[in-house]
C-alpha cells in the first residue's frame, strides 16, 4: 500500500530594494529601531535563526541547532540576497553552501529562482516581463551554481504570458494558490477531476486556435490554502506538537496513494513575525513531522517521482490580466480598483495614478535605452540582459570584462552606456510591489519606488531629455493621500524625493565616512566599492584616504576626506579628488533626514570617544567612593545610581566600538575591564541596542566568523557581551562556539 505521507513547504525569504540610488546605501531607518535598518532586523529575527534553530530543554539550554534551510523548500529575493552577501558573507555563504549541499547529497534542489525585484508580472510590459525573469534566473544560477527548476512567482501573481516566458526558459514548475487554477482533468481521458492534495497540475501553452501544445508545459503546485492560512495569522506555530499536527490532519487515511501536503507562506513568518517560529519548525523538522510518519520533500524531488496526473488552466482574474496570492480582485492591488490593504478606513485610489505615472516613465526609459544603446553596445538586447554583472561586481575586473564583452570597439563612451543600463536597471525598480500594497501613497515603500524614478528623470536629463519631471509630477498629482500633510504624490516627490539627489562626490563623502564608521575598511553596495588606504583621528575632525569605484561609470576616483566638527567647520565633510584637485565642500544639513541622523550619530560617538578619559575618571571616582564607605549603607547613594549607570553606558558603548575598531587585547581587556568594575559596584551593566550599535554587527560577525579564534578567547567575549545584555551579539558568537562543538564531535566520530 503506497500511502506515504510528504510535506513541503515553501518559504518566500523577500525584502523590497531599499537601496538610496544615489549612495547605494540604505541608511538609518527610524521604524527599524533599534536596528539601523529593517534588513538588518528581519535578517536578525528571522533569516539567521532559521539557519541554526535551536532545540533546547525545559531549562532554556540548547540541545543542538537545526538548520532549517536543509528542510525547507524556498526561494531568497535577489535584492535581498545581494544586501546579505555584502553585509554578512559569512552567514550568505553558508545558506547558498546548504542548498548547494541539499543538491548533492538528493540529486534534487531545494531552492528556486525569483523575478529579480518583485514586480507583479502580469502587470509588466513584455520587456520588463522578460527581464525580471531573465535577471531573476541569471542572478540564480550565478550565486548557486546550477540552472533553477522552479520559479516563484512575487505575490504568486500570473497570467498565461507570464507561464510562457517561464516555459520557453525550461522552468520546471511554479506555486501557486489553490483558487488561481481551474478547469482540473485528468490527463489521461480528459475527465474533470476534483484536486485531492497539493499534487502538481500541468498547464500546456495553446496555439491561437486553442489548441494543447504538449511539448510546452510547466507544472503547477497548488499550496494547501488553509493550512497557510493559519500558519501565517494563527498560532499553529506556537509550538512543534501543534504544527506538525495541523499537517498530519491534512492526510486522508487508506488511500492507496501517495499524498503531497504544501504550505506556502512569507519567510519571515517564521521568526519575525511570528516570534520563536523559527524554533517550531527546528523541531517539527527533525522530530515532529517524522514521528507522525511525515516525510519533508522538495518539490523538485516530488516531481520527478510523481509526475503530474492531471491537468489545469488559470483562473484569468477579475479583469482578464490575471491573479495573485495576496489580492481576491485579481492583480487589481498594484494597479487601483480593490479595497485590498485598506485596513477598512483608508482610500486606495491613488494607486491607479501611481501605475500610470510609473508606466509613462517607464517606457519613456525604454525608448531612451532602444534609441541610444544602439551606438555603444553591439548587442543592446544581450547587453542589459547581462547588466547584472556590473550591479553584483565586487572589483573592476568584473566591470572590464563585462565592458569587454559588450561595448562596440573604438571610442566609445562607456560612462554614458553604463547610465543607460541604469536606467533601465531603475525602469523596473519602479515597479516593485510594496509600492503598491499598503494604504498610502505617503508610505516608506512608495517613497523608495519615487526615488528610483527620480534617479530615472536625473538620467534621462542627461541624455537631453529634460522636462521628465513636469510629466511625470503632474500625473502624480491626481495619486491623493489619506493624509492632508501629503497632499498628493507630486508634492511627496517634489518636496521629499527631489530633495535626496546628490552629485557622486556628495555621495562619496558620505560613503567615506560609513565605512569608516562601520569599522571597516571595505564597503561594497550596487553602486559603488569603497575602499580605505588610511586613516587619522585628530581632534574634532577625522582623516580618511580612500578609493572609490564607481559603477555607473565605470570609473575610479581616488579621494581625501575629512570629517569636520569644529566652531569654524561644525558638521561638515570636506573632499579632495586627489588627480584632480577639486575639493568640495558639504554641510550635514544638505544632506536627507535619515543621513544627517546618521552623520550625527557619528559626530556623536566622536565626542564621546574625545571625552572618554573624563567619564571614566567621574565613575571611577563614584566607584571608590562606594569602595572606600563600606559603613555606609548602599541605599545612601541610591541619588549617586542613576548617574553611574548613565557614565557605564556611555562608558561601554565607547570601549565596546573602540574593540570593534581595533580589535587588539588592549581593547578587549578595557572593555573587560569597565564590565567587571561595575559589576562589582552592582551598576546594571545592560547595554541597550540602538541603531549605531546595531551597525556594527556586521564588521563583528566578520571577526567571529572570518578569523580562526581560539576557544578562550570566543568564550571571554562570551562572557562580556553576556554582562552587557547585548543578545544579538551574543547570538554570532554562540554560533560560533556551536559550530566549534559541532566540528569537534564529527572530527571524534571520523577518528
Amino acid at each position: 500500500m503506497n500511502n506515504k505521507k510528504y510535506f513541503s513547504l515553501h518559504a518566500h525569504f523577500y525584502q523590497p530594494p531599499r537601496e538610496n540610488p544615489w549612495t547605494g546605501e540604505i541608511g538609518f531607518q527610524d521604524s527599524a529601531f533599534p536596528y539601523d535598518n529593517w534588513n538588518s532586523r528581519i535578517f536578525m529575527e528571522c533569516y539567521l535563526p532559521n539557519l541554526y534553530g535551536r532545540i533546547k530543554n525545559y531549562k532554556n539550554e540548547i540541545l543542538e541547532t537545526v538548520n532549517n534551510y536543509e528542510y525547507l523548500n524556498f526561494n531568497f529575493g535577489p535584492t535581498l540576497l545581494a544586501w546579505l552577501e555584502n553585509e554578512y558573507p559569512c552567514y550568505y555563504r553558508k545558506i547558498i553552501g546548504t542548498a548547494k549541499t541539499v543538491k548533492e547529497k538528493s540529486g534534487f534542489s531545494n531552492v528556486i529562482a525569483q523575478g529579480y525585484n518583485h514586480t507583479i508580472l502580469p502587470l509588466d510590459d513584455f520587456p520588463n516581463k522578460v527581464l525580471q525573469i531573465l535577471w531573476g534566473i541569471k542572478d540564480f544560477e550565478k550565486r548557486f551554481g546550477f540552472y533553477p527548476e522552479g520559479f516563484w512567482l512575487p505575490e504568486a501573481a500570473v497570467n498565461e504570458d507570464t507561464l510562457k516566458i517561464l516555459i520557453d526558459q525550461k522552468i520546471k514548475y511554479v506555486i501557486l494558490a489553490p483558487y488561481q487554477i481551474t478547469n482540473i482533468r485528468d490527463l489521461k481521458n480528459g475527465a474533470p477531476a476534483i484536486r485531492r492534495d497539493c499534487s502538481p497540475c500541468l498547464f500546456y501553452d495553446k496555439t491561437p486556435e486553442g489548441e494543447k501544445i504538449k511539448e510546452r508545459s510547466i507544472a503547477v503546485f497548488p499550496y494547501d490554502g488553509e493550512l497557510s492560512r493559519m500558519a501565517a495569522y494563527e498560532d499553529i506555530t506556537k509550538d512543534s506538537s501543534s504544527f506538525a499536527q495541523a499537517v498530519s490532519f491534512l492526510y486522508r487515511e487508506n488511500e492507496n496513494r501517495p499524498s503531497l501536503v504544501l504550505l506556502a507562506s512569507d519567510g519571515e513568518t517564521y521568526g519575525h513575525h511570528k516570534k520563536f517560529a523559527d524554533m517550531t519548525l527546528s523541531h517539527a523538522f527533525k522530530y515532529e513531522l517524522e514521528k507522525r510518519g511525515i516525510e519533508t520533500i522538495s518539490l523538485s524531488k516530488y516531481l520527478s517521482m510523481y509526475p503530474p496526473e492531471y491537468e489545469c488552466e488559470l483562473d484569468k482574474g477579475l479583469d482578464m490580466e490575471g491573479t495573485a496570492w495576496s489580492c481576491s480582485h485579481g492583480v487589481r492591488r498594484w494597479k487601483g480598483g480593490c479595497p485590498c490593504g485598506d485596513e477598512g478606513k483608508y482610500n486606495t485610489i491613488w494607486r491607479a495614478p501611481l501605475r500610470s505615472a510609473m508606466q509613462w516613465l517607464s517606457s519613456v526609459a525604454i525608448d531612451i535605452y532602444s534609441q541610444y544603446a544602439p551606438e555603444y553596445f553591439e548587442n543592446p538586447k544581450k547587453a542589459e540582459q547581462d547588466a547584472l554583472e556590473i550591479f553584483s561586481a565586487h572589483d573592476e575586473k568584473s566591470m572590464d570584462s563585462f565592458l569587454e564583452t559588450h561595448l562596440k570597439k573604438g571610442d566609445i563612451d562607456k560612462n554614458r552606456a553604463l547610465k543607460l543600463l541604469e536606467m533601465r536597471k531603475y525602469s523596473m525598480f519602479i515597479f516593485t510591489s510594496c509600492g503598491w500594497f499598503f494604504n498610502d501613497i505617503s508610505r516608506i515603500e512608495t517613497k523608495q519606488n519615487l526615488s528610483y524614478a527620480a534617479k530615472i528623470s536625473q538620467l534621462a536629463a542627461e541624455f537631453g531629455f529634460k522636462g521628465i519631471d513636469r510629466i511625470f509630477s503632474s500625473i502624480l498629482e491626481m495619486a491623493r493621500s489619506n493624509f492632508k500633510e501629503f497632499s498628493d504624490g507630486k508634492k511627496i516627490y517634489e518636496n521629499e524625493i527631489l530633495t535626496q539627489a546628490m552629485s557622486m562626490e556628495k555621495a562619496a563623502a558620505y560613503l567615506a565616512v560609513k565605512t569608516f564608521f562601520s569599522a571597516s575598511k571595505e564597503r561594497i553596495n550596487p553602486l559603488f566599492i569603497i575602499k580605505i588606504s588610511k586613516t587619522e583621528i585628530l581632534q574634532d575632525k577625522i582623516l580618511i584616504n580612500c578609493e572609490v569605484l564607481k559603477k555607473d561609470c565605470g570609473k575610479n576616483f581616488t579621494f581625501e576626506v575629512t570629517a569636520l566638527n569644529t566652531p569654524q567647520n561644525p558638521l561638515s565633510i570636506r573632499l579632495r579628488d586627489i588627480a584632480s584637485g577639486n575639493e568640495f565642500k558639504f554641510d550635514v544639513s544638505d544632506y536627507p533626514q535619515n543621513i544627517q541622523k546618521e552623520l550625527v550619530s557619528y559626530a556623536v560617538c566622536m565626542i564621546r570617544a574625545e571625552n572618554l578619559d573624563l567619564f571614566e575618571k567621574i565613575f571611577y571616582s563614584y566607584a571608590r567612593m562606594l569602595q572606600l564607605n563600606p559603613g555606609i549603607n548602599f541605599h545612601s547613594f541610591e541619588s549617586l545610581s542613576p548617574e553611574m549607570r548613565i557614565l557605564f553606558s556611555q562608558i561601554a558603548a565607547i570601549r565596546l566600538k573602540l574593540f570593534l575598531f581595533d580589535k587588539t587585547p588592549q581593547n578587549l581587556e578595557s572593555l573587560k575591564s569597565i564590565c567587571s568594575y561595575a559589576l562589582k559596584t552592582n551598576i546594571n551593566c545592560y547595554l541597550e541596542m540602538r541603531p549605531d550599535i546595531a551597525a556594527l554587527m556586521p564588521a563583528f560577525c566578520s571577526y567571529i566568523h572570518e578569523n580562526n579564534l581560539p576557544q578562550k578567547e570566543l568564550e571571554e567575549l562570551y562572557g562580556i557581551f553576556s554582562s552587557l545584555g547585548l543578545k544579538d551579539f551574543l547570538f554570532h558568537i554562540e554560533n560560533r562556539l556551536l559550530e566549534n562543538k559541532n566540528r569537534q564531535k564529527v572530527s571524534v566520530h571520523a577518528g
